[in-house]
């Protein structure tokens, strides 16, 4: 398996686990596949297809995410109903997010990597980064200073990602519940400030992530617009 090739936009990888499989089993199997699934295919996110009830494998699948699967659908399950509630979860989010860049060969020292999962995932309970770093402990100009060291984008720019992207996965979350009542609940003013974050850090609208699941796809879009700002 060489190579990258380019999958549509909400497109899901999905790995068949049968029903009498072994934890040892799955978990040489995620092994064998999934690091070479996910450099082949870093914008398009691996689940499991249980042929079991999901709740019956759970401690696989807490293992699974530290090995890159999102997480899991049983075969009796509504397809389209499983994949959001694994798709559309804020859990390691930050995780996620370097995990995804290192696939796409940045140079992420740990330091930087634990640094960027806090201000991703901080973010879902802060609307400005000022606070956030103040209950993480670290002065701004120090943050800033390291992270233009290492050649990375400044911690705005990682607040701003970790917000648009819990504002995408809750708009995934419930497809059904009014754009407004999404954006109150993320300490947004309104909708209109949702939508422009959206558009400012991906170019696209409440109504084009929401159509799709997972958020690993707009990660690309992020990083062309920081780097070709960087370049700028």
């Amino acid at each position: 398996m060489s190579g990258r090739v380019p999958l549509p936009p909400g497109s899901v990888l999905a790995l068949k686990v049968d029903a009498g499989a072994r934890v040892s089993e799955v978990e040489e199997m995620i092994r064998q596949w999934v690091p070479a699934l996910r450099v082949r295919h870093p914008a398009v996110p691996v689940v499991l297809w249980v042929a079991m009830d999901a709740r019956a494998v759970l401690p696989l699948l807490l293992r699974a995410a530290t090995l890159g699967v999102s997480g899991a659908v049983a075969e009796d399950d509504a397809v389209a109903a499983g994949l959001r509630e694994s798709l559309a979860s804020p859990f390691r989010v930050g995780a996620g997010v370097v995990e995804g860049l290192r696939l796409r060969r940045w140079r992420v020292p740990a330091r930087a990597g634990t640094l960027v999962e806090q201000l991703v995932d901080g973010s879902a309970e802060h609307a400005e980064l000022g606070p956030l770093l103040h209950r993480l402990r670290e002065p701004g100009g120090a943050v800033c200073s390291y992270l233009r060291n290492h050649r990375l984008p400044a911690a705005r720019d990682w607040f701003q990602l970790g917000r648009a992207l819990h504002a995408v996965l809750a708009l995934q979350r419930e497809p059904d519940r009014p754009v407004q009542e999404v954006a109150r609940g993320l300490r947004y003013s309104e909708a209109a400030s949702l939508s422009r974050q959206l558009q400012q850090v991906f170019g696209a609208r409440p109504t084009c992530v929401r159509s799709l699941l997972g958020w690993e796809w707009l990660l690309d879009r992020w990083a062309a617009r920081v780097q070709g700002a960087r370049s700028a």
